[in-house]
Order: structure tokens, then C-alpha cells, then sequence
């Protein structure tokens, strides 16, 4: 009871913020929406602006967690504020590398969500990932975040998305990419010929994409 009013007062926080950032927005006032959602990351999260880009995911996880629960609701609404912090940044004129980490983390915290949950696969989050995705289209994003990706869009039977993510992973990491790409299609070659289909990946292709990754895991 007392975590779930703990969860219910950190919603309201959450959303009254989120309100005030809305508002500054719609005003124009882009550098007063970025400060709003700087002060409600420290406030909800614990997490100061200043040292988003040094905080790692092992820290961000263990803040997302109370025991060995991890806390999914709690971590949809660090991918959505991280999310509005990121592109406020952008739009008060930030560099690059300033903003794209925080859209990556984002991004991270909002599979690592959906994985863990699978009621919060709704399509409003489905089209919010991918919406992240289309704005990180053309950079290198880390290794482990791709790796989330894979199992991501495995377990929302997009086989070919999961497929080209696990391509762009050969292209960083090709010995972890190799063995996470086996394992992939190892267990899609269990699967019946209509779910092969319907995620847009036949029998054939992945049967010549194993085939592609046992020959270079043999090189490797």
C-alpha cells in the first residue's frame, strides 16, 4: 500500500510537470521548457541534468528497480521525460552530442519497459518507440541498446526489423552480433511458416541468414 502511494504521488508529480512543459511549449518558450523538465528529472528521478551524460545504465536500471522489481511504469515516464528533455535541449539550440546520448537513453529505458511488460505494448508506446527511432535513424547507437532492440522487435514479431538492427550490429560488434544473430534465428526456425510471414521474414531468408552468420563465425 505505501508503495503504491509512493507510485500514485510520483505520477501526479510527473504529469503536473509534464503540463507546465506542454504549456511552455505551445508559448514558444523552449529554454523554460527545458529547465522544467531539468528540474522534474532531479525531482521525480534524482537525476540532475548536469550528470545525465555520465550516468550509466547500470545506475539507471538500479534506480528503476525496488528489490529485483523493475519498476516499468515508473520507467516509461524517465523514457518520456527523457525524451522532452533531449528535444528541448535541441530546440534551445543544444549540439548534438549534448542531446543525441539523452534520445538514446530514452530510447533504452523505453524498450527495457515494454520488455519487461507486455501490457505496456500498446500502440501508442509502439509509435513512440518508433518515433525515437526514426529521429536516431543514421546514428551509431551502442551496442547494448541494439541488442534491445533486436529482442524488442522479436517479441513484437517484426522479424525483419529485428533482422536489418541485427545487421547494424555486425557493423560494430561482429563476434557478439554473430553469436546474438544464431540465437535469433535458431529460434525463429522454431516458429510455423505464417509467423514467418507475418513478421515479413520467410523460412528461406532466415534459413540463408544462419547460414550467412555460421560461415563468418568460422572466420571470426
Amino acid at each position: 500500500m505505501i508503495q503504491d502511494d509512493y507510485l500514485l504521488r510520483l505520477i501526479a508529480r510527473f504529469q503536473e510537470g509534464m503540463a507546465r512543459i506542454a504549456e511552455n511549449k505551445r508559448q514558444g518558450d523552449m529554454k523554460k521548457a527545458h529547465h522544467e523538465a531539468g528540474e522534474l528529472l532531479n525531482d521525480v528521478f534524482g537525476l540532475h541534468p548536469t550528470f545525465l551524460q555520465t550516468v550509466s545504465e547500470y545506475e539507471l536500471q538500479a534506480s528503476l528497480r525496488a528489490g529485483k522489481v523493475f519498476n516499468a511504469q515508473k520507467a516509461l515516464m524517465m523514457a518520456e521525460l527523457l525524451g522532452e528533455h533531449a528535444e528541448t535541449m535541441r530546440d534551445s539550440g543544444a549540439e548534438e552530442q549534448v542531446y543525441v546520448p539523452v534520445l538514446i537513453t530514452s530510447l533504452s529505458v523505453y524498450i527495457q519497459a515494454l520488455l519487461d511488460t507486455r501490457k505496456l505494448r500498446t500502440d501508442e508506446h509502439i509509435q513512440n518507440i518508433s518515433a525515437l527511432c526514426e529521429t536516431l535513424d543514421g546514428y551509431t547507437l551502442p551496442v547494448d541498446v541494439l541488442g534491445k532492440l533486436i529482442d524488442y522487435y522479436e517479441k513484437l514479431g517484426k522479424f525483419s526489423e529485428a533482422e536489418n538492427v541485427l545487421y547494424e550490429m555486425l557493423e560494430v560488434d561482429e563476434e557478439g552480433a554473430v553469436e546474438r544473430g544464431r540465437n535469433f534465428y535458431e529460434a525463429l526456425m522454431t516458429l510455423p511458416d505464417e509467423d514467418l510471414d507475418a513478421g515479413e521474414l520467410p523460412r528461406s531468408e532466415v534459413e540463408e541468414g544462419l547460414e550467412m552468420l555460421r560461415e563468418r563465425g568460422s572466420s571470426c
